[in-house]
């Protein structure tokens, strides 16, 4: 009976970690390749989050400047009727704004979907 030396068996052959099958300069161009295209959506993908950050940052300014006016006004009234007259013009102006806002917003989402 013979037995076998488990150190003198060969195990099946496998390609090096430093070796790349086929054409190794072909698969270094692939992975250059989809790392270019991965780098330029992140790109993107961050050129819009940053122009939406601005819109809002623009808007939230413009907001907070519509409101020191408003108040800056009521502190002035000498009636009630001056205080409602205020504030219906500030609301108006309110509504007018977030209405402009959200057709901006809607827009640049529109633009994010259609353009990935």
């Amino acid at each position: 009976m013979t037995t076998s030396n488990p150190k003198s068996r060969s195990a099946p052959k496998t390609a090096s970690k430093t070796e790349a099958p086929g054409n190794g300069a072909a698969v270094i161009e692939t992975a250059a390749a989809g790392g270019e295209a991965v780098a330029q959506t992140w790109m993107d993908t961050w050129r819009r989050s940053m122009a939406m950050s601005e819109e809002m940052a623009r808007f939230a300014m413009a907001r907070a400047e519509h409101n020191m006016k408003m108040f800056h006004r009521l502190a002035g009234c000498g009636s009630p009727t001056e205080v409602m007259e205020v504030c219906t013009e500030a609301l108006q102006t309110a509504s007018d704004d977030y209405t402009v806002e959200i057709e901006r917003v809607k827009e640049t989402i529109e633009d994010a979907v259609s353009n990935p």
